[in-house]
């Protein structure tokens, strides 16, 4: 049984797919005692390392994930995972990681572009298992625009180069970890995988390569998928989306299927352009969804889907974001999105404007709190588990959005089923917390009411005339419905 810890940032379902693949059985790590109880520990990592350590600060997981990392227990991190076993980084001023390894996390600060993406080589620096089997100039893929510096050289276990002779993975004791994705690294990444898996076996010596790393061309598969008059969904082509053939739509075959044939000739990456999403909402295409849980199931280099993914109004007239549409591909398996047309248009407005707005597709899943921020709203992760930090910056993006709404939120408190207490300074100073939960459950949880009766309060005890309060629920604030549940109190 492996133990994978997902603390909700971004596309896991790689990763356990590819253990699968193997042979083994994987267990999703809910509280400290799975990680405490594990044989052996996986843990990737994607997103940024000021959030992953936030989470795993709120969840009570960095003390066991300490624990089991001076256990001589078997650890695999990737990427982030990486990352985190590092005193800090530069991602995150003042965000203190785990502190298992002496040294720092930088960002690259080289000629070339940044974030380094794509599949480089690696220099084998002393004896390891993890490698067995291979001839070590094989090509591995890298998505970062950070790396690691240990202060103890001792631990390295690779380097590549790009602008500069990086560390790409570490090794010390029990512990491993890459700066690559071996999930998404083809048949040597799964043999990497495997290595690390099975028994202790003889380490075998370095295999010596003197020339630089390089990036290497790829071969990309890109599959446009619509559905064709049965409702099934079909690879197809056609002259600017006109893939009419006799009347009926052009059939290629199977995306699944197709995908998994292309991985096996040699595809370094496959692109699914779902071209039936530029008309219909792609929450709503489950088959679309399903061809990408399918194929991650046996394809394990990088999966990109394309089509939609734009802000949306549904025909009951609800919602949705760029990101939930983007972060809906990305549980399903993909690995990285492709905005097309609405990309063009975002430019033009900035061209003309030269301002950015917080809100374009790019701006929205790009944003470091994006994830954790997509996790509360899907309710995966709760007001109470999130940061209050994460809550101030979302919520203040949230109110900046109406220009009729304009407070500074200096304090939090969540209270029941979701609703959220906003007060600038000064309340706090009046009342406490059982002042605050006696009148809110007195008021029956009405924002106006509550609202109106904290300022009483406060304002008898001598409170400021400038008291401000708000009481929302998190999930209109997520849906950005305002001014329905939005009150503003004096």
């Amino acid at each position: 049984m492996i133990t994978l810890l997902d603390y909700g940032a971004g596309n896991v379902r790689s990763v356990i797919n590819a253990i699968e693949k193997l042979g083994e059985k994987v267990k999703i790590v809910s509280n400290r005692d799975d990680i405490l109880s594990a044989e052996k520990l996986v843990f990737p990592g994607v997103g940024s390392f000021g959030n992953m350590m936030r989470i795993l600060n709120e969840k009570g997981l960095r003390d066991p994930l300490k624990d089991y990392l001076t256990s001589g227990r078997p650890f695999l991190g990737i990427c982030l995972g990486l990352h985190a076993l590092f005193e800090e980084s530069e991602e995150a001023p003042g965000e203190k990681g785990l502190g298992i390894l002496k040294g720092t996390v930088k960002r690259f600060d080289i000629e070339l572009s940044v974030p380094h993406i794509g599949w480089n080589g690696i220099h084998i620096k002393k004896p390891t298992q993890t490698f067995n089997g291979l001839k070590g100039d094989e090509k591995l893929y890298f998505v970062h625009s950070y790396y690691v510096a240990p202060d103890d050289d001792s631990v390295v276990l690779t380097t590549t180069d790009y602008g500069v002779e990086f560390v790409s993975s570490i090794q010390t004791g029990h512990i491993t970890a890459t700066q690559f994705h071996p999930e998404k690294s083809g048949p040597t990444g799964l043999s990497i995988l495997k290595n690390f898996l099975r028994e202790r076996a003889r380490e075998n010596p370095p295999v010596p390569i003197q020339s630089e790393t390089k990036l290497a061309k790829r071969i990309i598969a890109c599959l446009d998928v619509r559905s064709n008059d049965q409702g099934e969904l079909v690879v197809t082509k056609g002259d600017q989306y006109d893939v009419r053939e006799k009347g009926d739509v052009r059939d290629l075959g199977n995306p699944v299927e197709l995908a998994r044939r292309y991985y096996e000739e040699g595809a370094d990456e496959i692109t699914f352009l779902n071209i039936t999403g530029f008309r219909d909402f792609p929450l709503e295409d489950m088959p679309m969804i399903e061809v990408l849980k399918q194929t991650s199931r046996n394809v394990f280099v990088p999966l990109t889907i394309g089509g939609g993914i734009r802000d949306y109004t549904d025909k009951h007239g609800e919602k949705y974001t760029a990101l939930e549409v983007a972060a809906e591909y990305f549980r399903s398996g993909a690995d990285k999105i492709s905005i097309g047309s609405d990309a063009v248009l975002i430019g033009e407005a900035y061209l003309e404007t030269g301002q950015k707005t917080g809100e374009s597709s790019i701006e929205q899943i790009s944003e470091d709190h994006s994830f954790v921020q997509e996790q509360i709203h899907r309710g995966i992760l709760t007001p109470e588990e999130a940061s209050q930090s994460e809550l101030k910056n979302i919520v203040t993006r949230a109110l900046g959005a109406n220009d009729s709404v304009e407070v500074s939120i200096d304090e939090f408190a969540v209270l029941e089923n979701d609703s959220l207490l906003l007060c600038s300074d000064g309340l706090t100073d009046m009342l406490n917390d059982e002042d605050i939960l006696k009148i809110y459950l007195q008021e029956e949880g009405d924002p106006k009411r509550t609202c109106s009766s904290l300022v009483d309060l406060a304002n008898e005890r001598g409170g400021r005339d400038n008291i401000t309060v708000l009481i929302v629920n998190f999930k209109d604030v997520m849906k950005r419905r305002w001014p329905l549940r939005l009150f503003r109190c004096f």
